[in-house]
């Protein structure tokens, strides 16, 4: 929560914050993470869709996770606050100004 405080772009913090609400079955907390999260990194979670085939789901909490933590992979350890970076399946390489 520090994180996300401290750097609201810093789009690897909110997926890490989604996870912990998302294992402690915290629906509001979890919502409200991935509403920052599409707020600030749409396309993040357009091509997460692609590479996963399907959209994120709060009914599925398995597969949210599941996508969540392919999301961090996607980032390869991107921690800025100002620039994403990730990649998506097929390799290709995508800056995000946050």
């Amino acid at each position: 929560m520090r994180a996300v405080e401290d750097s609201p772009g810093r789009i690897s913090a909110w997926v890490n914050l989604a996870l912990v609400a998302a294992r402690a079955g915290q629906r509001g907390e979890l919502r409200r993470c991935l509403r920052a999260i599409a707020e600030r990194a749409p396309s993040l979670l357009r091509d997460l869709a692609h590479d996963r085939g399907r959209g994120l789901s709060l009914s599925d909490p398995d597969a949210l996770v599941e996508d969540l933590e392919h999301s961090l992979r996607m980032m390869r350890g991107n921690r800025s606050s100002r620039m994403v970076t990730y990649y998506t399946a097929d390799g290709v390489p995508h800056v995000l100004d946050t």
